[in-house]
């Protein structure tokens, strides 16, 4: 009789078991298709970053230009105001 009971609740457990498997299996194919959009979204996020780096690089470039030509128009009026 203990028998009966122990297989019992042996299989109720590997039932369970099955059971929690069996979906997991079943959320395979939307689990990798969110990988794979997930990678997808990583490496447009990783050549924004690359592009912004890049934007900042020449907004700073720029600036500094804007500063020399600054100084140079200041320059000129300085010479201008002498005369």
């Amino acid at each position: 009789m203990i028998w009966w009971i122990v297989l019992a609740v042996a299989v109720a457990a590997l039932l369970i078991l099955v059971l929690a498997v069996a979906a997991v299996v079943r959320r395979l194919p939307r689990l990798l298709q969110a990988a794979m959009t997930l990678r997808r979204h990583q490496a447009r996020a990783f050549e924004l970053r690359e592009s912004a780096e890049q934007l900042r690089a020449r907004a700073l470039a720029m600036r500094e230009r804007a500063e020399e030509a600054q100084r140079r128009m200041a320059a000129i009026a300085a010479k201008a105001d002498k005369r």
